[in-house]
């Protein structure tokens, strides 16, 4: 008869045959999706415009006089409430709705296959340590609506961006950096863009959106935060504020009339509109400046394919999967105008200009001396072109 600890206690064999059976049944079930996987696995599904501006900073409300008035300024997206969806479909506009974060799951399943949702905002100015957070928010973001992006704010002063993707596995970078206002690190304009220029390639290329601050006392300077940030691929800009519209001064329809600043902000609506379908595919390849170089710049090299001289110039090299190739070309003065000069070392191109508000591509003359040419491109103060080389005809 076998001894009562005999049947108590399996033999060790018996032990290895179970872990090796039930090791054989892990192995042959289904692997587990990710519910958060890294950026560069979410980028196919993700729906974003190739250049989009999105009006924040004053309440519009149930005013929908105000809206349209946000509308005719040429922005193609307003904050908003989930309630405030329909009033931006009505107007053309994509909603980026405010949410809190114990929305995350609930808010974007029921907007998924809206294509008048731009995206889903949860949080602003939280610190390194709470990264974390977002994370969790973004998993359940994701599962929801793979299609629109969770939005967690950057502050550049808090530092670590190049955490920020290994951390939440986002789907956009968005960031500000009023790098206008001398407590705030000027000096770190550009080698903030570059931070994050290169954590979106990384990630597959995710967009980036900029918090644009209009300045009250230069208009220029808005423009220039616009135009050299394109330079570095930024897709996304949201500002506006109070600043751009007269509320209290109406015209004939009852809608507010534009400041100055609203004025420009057209202007800069208008060029992000043109350019959007080019950003649609194509991605920031390098950036190169001229001297003197600002912190966290570079020139081009010289035996590069491209490089600009003059004044004051940053240029931005872009490549769509069709291997076309554009440059954003700016000028890093706000304050005065500059020339840049486009020297492209290959033989049998030329160099087009997109109109800022047709959309349509214009010729640039140059001058050839043997293989190379050269483009002169006059930029007004802080101000931007966008170019696309070709094969000469």
């Amino acid at each position: 008869m076998p001894s009562l600890r005999s049947l108590a206690v399996p033999s060790l064999l018996t032990l290895l045959l179970l872990a090796a059976t039930a090791q054989l049944a892990r192995a042959e079930e289904p692997a587990k999706p990710d519910p958060n996987p890294p950026s560069e696995a979410k980028v196919a599904k993700l729906k974003w415009p190739g250049l989009v501006s999105i009006f924040h900073g004053d309440a519009w409300g149930s005013d929908e006089k105000y809206l349209q008035a946000i509308a005719e300024c040429g922005f193609g997206a307003t904050g908003c409430s989930e309630k405030e969806i329909d009033q931006c479909r009505k107007y053309g506009m994509k909603a980026y709705i405010f949410c809190w974060p114990h929305e995350a799951a609930i808010i974007p399943a029921k907007h998924k296959d809206d294509d008048a949702v731009l995206c889903y905002f949860y949080s602003d100015r939280q610190k390194p340590k709470k990264w974390g957070l977002f994370a969790e928010w973004e998993k359940q973001s994701y599962q929801a609506d793979p299609y629109h992006p969770a939005v967690f704010t950057m502050a550049s002063d808090f530092g670590y961006m190049d955490m920020f993707v290994p951390i939440v596995h986002p789907r956009l970078l968005e960031y500000y950096h009023y790098h206008w206002d001398g407590k705030r690190q000027p000096h770190m304009h550009f080698a903030n863009l570059e931070t994050l220029r290169q954590s979106a390639a990384k990630a597959g290329g995710i967009p980036i959106c900029r918090i644009v601050e209009t300045r009250a006392e230069d208009k220029r300077k808005t423009r220039q935060t616009v135009y050299t940030s394109l330079a570095y691929g930024v897709r996304g800009y949201r500002g506006g504020g109070r600043g751009l519209f007269d509320r209290a001064k109406l015209d004939d329809r009852g809608l507010p009339t534009r400041t100055e600043h609203g004025e420009e902000a057209l202007r800069l609506n208008q060029a992000i509109k043109s350019y959007s379908p080019v950003f649609e595919k194509a991605r920031s390849v390098d950036v190169f400046h001229t001297a003197p170089l600002p912190p966290g710049t570079k020139e081009a090299p010289a035996d590069h394919w491209v490089r600009p001289t003059g004044e004051e110039i940053v240029l931005g090299e872009f490549a769509d999967p069709d291997k076309n190739r554009f440059l954003v070309v700016a000028n890093r003065d706000a304050g005065k105008p500059h020339e840049a000069t486009i020297h492209i070392a290959e033989a049998d191109l030329s160099v087009e200009r997109m109109d800022k508000v047709t959309g349509k591509w214009q010729p640039v003359t140059g001058s050839v001396d043997g293989k190379k040419i050269a483009v002169k491109v006059p930029l007004e103060e802080g101000s931007g072109e966008l170019l696309r080389v070709v094969p000469a005809k």
